[in-house]
């Protein structure tokens, strides 16, 4: 899983000489939340948010009534506005290493950049979106969550186990882990609970620690 594969490819972006106000359209008509701001030759120099568009505003017509309308906010341009401290980060990059950059970066969006040419942009919303695919969610398969010894082997006798009474894995992620135990949520299709409790319990030296079936429904273990 890489960026590459979950960015917005080739994204809207504005120049740093518009008018601000047309940003505001851009991002109004096309509900984004963020336009990466490039200039002509196509250099990389900013961004500008939703939030940097509000704060530049003009205020309202009432809000002007009471006091010398002397607002030139409107002739305003995206370069004034735009946030010129933007993270980026390469295609090629792993899907987990971007998301930890946006939490160290607290930013929750980054520009992707390859031979210094805007590619793409990747929001937290996407990242977790994948997240939710990796761990299942929305399927109709049993989830189990349980640990195993941490030691070589162990998940592939698990698999082995599941494997014996008919059940199919469609995903697999590490819940959590200690120096002698590995915790795996694990996504099982094609078998039913006692079947599959007996065969891992009798084959594997496993804890079983959540299970539950479609619609997050615990089933009792």
């Amino acid at each position: 899983m890489l960026v590459r594969d979950y960015m917005t490819r080739d994204p809207v972006s504005v120049r740093p000489d518009s008018d601000f106000l047309a940003a505001v359209a851009i991002l109004n008509a096309a509900r984004f939340h963020s336009l990466p701001v490039v200039t002509a030759d196509g250099k990389l120099v900013g961004i500008v948010t939703d939030k940097d568009l509000a704060a530049a505003s003009p205020p309202s017509v009432a809000e002007l009534q009471p006091r010398k309308p002397d607002y030139f906010g409107i002739h305003l341009t995206v370069e004034q506005v735009m946030d010129p401290d933007y993270v980026t980060v390469e295609p090629n990059v792993p899907l987990e290493e971007a998301a930890l950059m946006m939490l160290d970066k607290r930013v929750d969006r980054l520009l992707i950049v390859e031979d210094e040419a805007l590619v793409g942009i990747i929001t937290y919303t996407d990242i977790f979106r994948q997240l939710a695919t990796i761990l299942g969610g929305g399927s109709t398969a049993l989830r189990l969550t349980a640990s195993v010894v941490h030691a070589p082997g162990q998940l592939a006798a698990l698999a082995g186990a599941i494997a014996s009474v008919g059940g199919n894995i469609t995903s697999v992620a590490t819940a959590g882990e200690t120096e002698h135990r590995l915790a795996l949520t694990i996504r099982i299709e094609g078998v039913g609970w006692p079947t599959l409790h007996r065969a891992i319990t009798e084959q594997c030296d496993v804890q079983i620690i959540h299970v539950c079936g479609p619609d997050g429904v615990v089933v009792d273990g």
